[in-house]
């Protein structure tokens, strides 16, 4: 208990924490492949929240048609994943 000295005491409650990636561990940024005004933001299990801001932002710019303008192209569900 080295980071935290006053929580050395016994274990009252232990659960599994289950989340989801993609294959490749990166966010999934793009349009829908079947909507054309439809956009997908998704594979931020676990820390995500870090990025609500800026994800928010670039998928905003997606729906202004500005999406080029973020470097994403990595992000894209048709990359190559898994």
């Amino acid at each position: 208990m080295a980071y935290c000295p006053e929580a050395n005491g016994p274990t009252r409650r232990m659960v599994a924490c289950m989340f989801t990636t993609s294959p490749d561990e990166h966010f999934i940024l793009d349009r829908h492949p079947a909507m054309d005004d439809a956009f997908i933001a998704a594979g931020f299990s676990g820390h995500g929240y870090k990025f609500c801001s800026v994800i928010g932002r670039i998928i905003a710019d997606f729906c202004l048609g500005e999406e080029g303008r973020w470097g994403v192209e990595g992000f894209g569900m048709g990359e190559g994943r898994g």
